[in-house]
């Protein structure tokens, strides 16, 4: 232990990251402002400086620092684009077309009549905060855009208060609430529960977002930013739009839908990965004792199979274990660890040991598919509860449990 302490207070900390990603901010922010550089070729620009700066880099020494520098930032650019281009695409789509078709004039009137002009921008921001929860901020902000560029026609003022309504509640909930990335990430890692913290989240993020619209409305009464044209979007024809009587403008929920609708959908797919891709905890080994017993069995191929991609720790205490007596808690957390570790970066159905497991049929139909990303989690997750499953007559599951597992994620079955 002593040792130990000594070479942990002898480790100096590396703060060169930190310094990179601060070269990299102020790199964006002068492109932008001082030199004018269009945003994309500042953000592509500031991607290969941070590369350069980089003290290594996956891929060396195999290939040159510099050479890696461009082309891990080239094909993460991708990897991004190709996740998020055909939404942002579609949010543009279906924003061009509320703007046009005069559906945008019309919901913005129904929250005129409801709120009042003076309460207008805290309707989008408290309705945004909601709509903003289940949904990625760049899709989120397309699709309310037209709202906000048709509020400002009506009312002639206020366009930065309103385009700022959005930006306050999406990016407060991209922070801080799952189902977005890094919150969820942070629930894990801190396994904290999912429904907890998601209305933490959303309590704990009204002060942030009560803060930025205080700072927003006092900035709004000391500038005015002009609607401006963009391409495809002529002033004079969102006008003519604008003053349009009310009964030749869609209805209502045909106008509304088009930005509800994406949002119901994506927030359904977002709750259901979330709750379906979430790793093992402690309180899903129902029988730790013949778990960790089967783990050290090296008879059991599929045990083996399984224990060989442990760390060396989790294996030292495995053989360690007495089994004799309950495996203490470090060693089931450590069990715990090791298997959300597998289940998020291996693909378990392709081990041999695993090929002769009997399957329910939830797991065969998930196999069956090919799956990736969250639903290869969840079939890895289905795996390995099949494979260490107490011993049990299978028998064939109804429709109606098939389907209630399907959607809400649990599975039901405890292991050994």
């Amino acid at each position: 232990m002593t040792m130990l302490l000594a070479q942990t207070a002898g480790t100096t900390p590396d703060y060169w990251p930190f310094a990179v990603l601060g070269i990299s901010v102020a790199l964006i922010i002068t492109l932008i402002t001082v030199l004018r550089v269009h945003a994309f070729m500042a953000l592509i620009l500031a991607a290969f400086a941070a590369g350069l700066l980089a003290k290594t880099l996956p891929g060396e020494p195999e290939k040159s620092h510099w050479v890696q520098a461009i082309e891990l930032a080239t094909s993460e650019f991708g990897t991004t684009a190709g996740k998020i281009g055909v939404v942002i695409a579609l949010a543009a789509i279906i924003g061009m077309c509320l703007m046009e078709s005069g559906a945008a004039d019309k919901v913005v009137r129904r929250f005129l009549a409801v709120f009042g002009e003076k309460r207008a921008g805290v309707a989008i921001l408290v309705s945004g905060y909601i709509l903003s929860i289940p949904i990625f901020f760049d899709t989120f902000f397309m699709l309310l855009l037209p709202l906000a560029v048709a509020m400002r026609l009506r009312t002639g003022k206020d366009y930065m208060l309103y385009i700022m309504a959005i930006c306050c509640a999406g990016v407060v909930t991209h922070s801080l609430i799952a189902p977005h990335p890094g919150p969820l990430a942070m629930a894990e890692s801190l396994k904290l529960d999912l429904g907890l913290t998601i209305m933490v989240g959303i309590v704990a993020g009204i002060i942030p977002v009560a803060c930025s619209w205080t700072v927003m409305k006092w900035m709004n009464r000391r500038m005015e930013i002009p609607l401006r044209e963009v391409p495809g979007m002529s002033l004079a024809d969102l006008r003519a739009n604008a003053e349009k009587p009310e009964s030749d403008l869609p209805g209502f929920m045909a106008s509304i839908t088009p930005v509800i609708l994406p949002i119901l959908l994506i927030s359904g797919a977002s709750t259901l990965i979330a709750i379906q891709g979430k790793g093992f905890e402690k309180t899903d080994f129902k029988e730790p004792a013949a778990l960790v017993a089967r783990l050290k069995a090296s008879s059991d191929p599929v045990a083996q199979a399984v224990t060989g991609q442990f760390s060396a720790r989790t294996k030292q205490a495995l053989a360690q274990h007495d089994a004799a007596q309950a495996p203490a808690v470090a060693l089931q957390e450590a069990v715990v660890g090791e298997f959300n570790n597998l289940i998020r970066t291996k693909q378990l159905a392709k081990e041999p040991a695993l090929q002769g497991v009997t399957l329910r049929p939830m797991t065969a139909a998930l196999k069956a598919e090919s799956p990736q990303a969250d639903n290869l989690v969840r079939l890895n997750r289905s795996l390995l509860e099949d494979a260490f499953a107490p011993a049990r007559h299978h028998r064939k599951e109804s429709a109606r449990r098939f389907i209630r597992t399907a959607f809400s994620g649990e599975t039901g079955t405890s292991l050994c």
